[in-house]
């Protein structure tokens, strides 16, 4: 590379890695929060099998990324969230993220937790993050790893964040 050894690993150490590409979080009860970008079926499946070699057990947190793309993609998430879950998980499909414009909201997360009947997971559309937030620091246990996944909205690192305090601050 024409480059000196040293200089490489200089710029190795000072390197952060990317930013939510499986940005993880210890809890003080030993439950692992992950804040991932996984926003379409492939990223999803990725993500949560990385989880699992964590956890036996899985709290995923989904907040998909438009009315769109979560109609464009119903069917194949469907199969990616029935396929990487399995009973004792939850799976919390949250409220879509609307960025604006004059999209069609015609689909709901109520409508893709519909979707997930025979999902072997505990699948669940909460009204609002707080619900979510609250409903999974007293789910988790140690042991346990809890993932945030979606795309385009600046909020979901704070959001990670805010599930990792809640679980410290929990029972």
């Amino acid at each position: 590379l024409g480059v000196d050894p040293g200089t490489l690993a200089r710029g190795a150490r000072m390197y952060a890695g990317i930013a939510r590409r499986f940005d993880r979080i210890l809890t003080k009860r030993g439950i692992t929060v992950i804040d991932d970008y996984a926003h379409n079926p492939d990223k999803v499946r990725a993500a949560l099998a990385a989880a699992r070699r964590l956890a036996p057990r899985l709290h995923a947190l989904f907040q998909p990324h438009g009315f769109a793309p979560a109609r464009f993609m119903l069917e194949d998430l469907s199969t990616a969230f029935n396929d990487m879950l399995r009973e004792g998980d939850t799976l919390y499909v949250l409220p879509i993220y609307y960025a604006g414009g004059t999209t069609r909201k015609d689909i709901s997360s109520r409508d893709i937790a519909r979707r997930l009947q025979r999902c072997a997971a505990d699948v669940r559309a909460p009204a609002d993050r707080d619900e979510a937030v609250e409903d999974v620091a007293r789910r988790a246990e140690a042991g346990d790893a809890v993932i945030s996944m979606g795309a385009r909205d600046p909020s979901l690192p704070e959001f990670a964040a805010r599930i990792a305090a809640a679980i410290d601050r929990a029972p």
